[in-house]
Formats: C-alpha cells, structure tokens, sequence
C-alpha cells in the first residue's frame, strides 16, 4: 500500500521515532498520530473521493522521501494509473523531484504532473522543466508568487497552484495575482471569493 503523510518522520505529528519509508504497512496501519487519528493509505482516500462523488475535488500526491523512494513510488503510481485506479478523479502527481516526475512521465505519459519550486535559485529551470514534462500545473511556494512568474506559468498553459497558504489575506492577494488555486492546511478557514 501506499500511506499518506506530509512529514519526513513521525516525530511532529506522532511524536516517535521512524518514518513511512522504513515501516511496515502493519506498523504504518497501527500509527497513532498525536489526537488518536490514524495514517490513510492511499487506496482508501480512492475509495472514500469515489463514494463522496466529488468530481471536482483535486487530489495532489506529492512524492517525499529519499530520491531513490520517490523513484519506488513514480513506479507504484504509474501502475495505479495504468490500472485505471484513478480513473474518474482528478489526480495530479507533484514534487521537488524532477528526476521522478520524469520517470513517471515515461511510465504513464497521460497522468498530470506538477513540478514544485521553493522560490529559490533561478525559476527558468522549472519552466523548462514543466515543458519537458508536458505538465498540467506549476506548484509555487506562497513567497514566488510573483506576477511575473503567475503570468509566466499561464502563458506556457499552465495552471498555477500556491501552497501553503493559512492566512486569508494573502490567499485574496494570491488570488488578485490569477493564481488558479491554494494549498492550505484548513482549506475552511479561507475566504471562499478569495479563490
């Protein structure tokens, strides 16, 4: 299976040592995080977006862990994809990892891609590389977005999304800038005209 966890170990939210790319799926499955709430595999979020009927909803699976595991996990997702377990979601593989944007490119040629820039060193790079991937959307850090790379990222056809944005007010100016979208850790606390 494939688990869902935003951090690079358990020690913020779990408060324990170890991480999702050295635990068992039984060990993963029995994680507790700190407030009683237990990790999600992906096939169950699959199931639960299926049976929410929410065609709109965007599911963004960022690959994390070492450069080598991001690699395991391109290859497990092109199978998904191929096997048509995505089939009828919007889905959009994202990561700093170009290299495994890259190799899930040649192993699923239709899945949505997303290169992820922190805003630092040169942003040509990224572009460059969302041409090469023939990606769907550019994923920002909230500090680089800037009208001229908004406007940029658009030109190419590209969609633009921000994350992490947890202050409505520069989720309103984010959205006055064309962003397409933003990722926030309480998507309810945001100003819904805002985007």
């Amino acid at each position: 299976s494939l688990w869902l966890f935003h951090d690079d170990d358990f020690k913020r939210l779990a408060g324990r040592a170890g991480s999702v790319e050295v635990s068992s799926s039984r060990v993963l499955y029995d994680l507790r995080l700190k407030g009683g709430a237990r990790l999600a595999a992906l096939d169950e979020l699959l199931a639960l977006l299926r049976k929410a009927r929410r065609p709109d909803c965007l599911l963004n699976l960022e690959l994390k862990g070492a450069k080598k595991y991001q690699l395991v996990l391109a290859a497990k997702i092109a199978a998904m994809d191929q096997a048509g377990e995505f089939r009828g979601l919007r889905v959009t593989v994202s990561s700093f990892n170009h290299t495994a944007l890259r190799a899930l490119r040649r192993q699923s040629p239709a899945i949505p891609l997303a290169p992820l820039w922190n805003g630092r060193g040169r942003f040509s790079p990224v572009l460059k590389t969302a041409r090469a991937l023939k990606a769907e959307a550019v994923h920002l850090a909230a500090r680089a977005g800037t009208v001229r790379r908004i406007e940029a990222i658009h030109k190419a056809g590209w969609v633009v999304r921000v994350y992490t944005v947890n202050d409505p007010a520069l989720a309103k100016k984010l959205a006055a800038l064309g962003v397409d979208a933003i990722f926030a850790d309480d998507p309810g606390a945001m100003p819904s005209a805002a985007l």
